[in-house]
């Protein structure tokens, strides 16, 4: 029976990767900027989009949910590109300069409420 159970458990994980899978590929449809992606991230996306296509019609996804699990239960991920084939200087996100927040050393919400624990 453990067994069994566990089969369960693989087989809904497999359903959860595949619906987060479809969800992943979705949102990078929808960026407004053409941000670039890593290349095993590029690869596994031309995969997905490669057996779905952009959802961008209100239909049920049920079927879509179906193959995605299936690319995650049936195949293996796609292969790594190789390394040699990368870009020698890949483009590096910089983070913007944080700003310091204005009255920094004042009194916390929680400093107005004494009985309040974390206080």
């Amino acid at each position: 029976p453990a067994a069994l159970k566990a089969l369960a458990v693989i087989e809904n994980s497999s359903r959860i990767v595949g619906i987060e899978l479809l969800a992943a590929a979705q949102a990078y449809d929808l960026q407004p900027l053409a941000a670039a992606r890593a290349p095993y991230t590029e690869a596994l996306y031309t995969q997905v989009r490669g057996v779905l296509p952009t959802y961008c019609d209100d239909r049920p996804l049920a079927e879509d949910m179906t193959l995605a699990f299936h690319l995650i239960a049936d195949g293996g991920p796609p292969p790594l590109p190789d390394p040699f084939d990368l870009p020698s200087t890949p483009e590096r996100w910089t983070p913007a300069p944080v700003e310091p927040v204005a009255g920094a050393g004042a009194a916390s919400a929680n400093d107005a409420m004494p009985g309040v624990v974390g206080s």
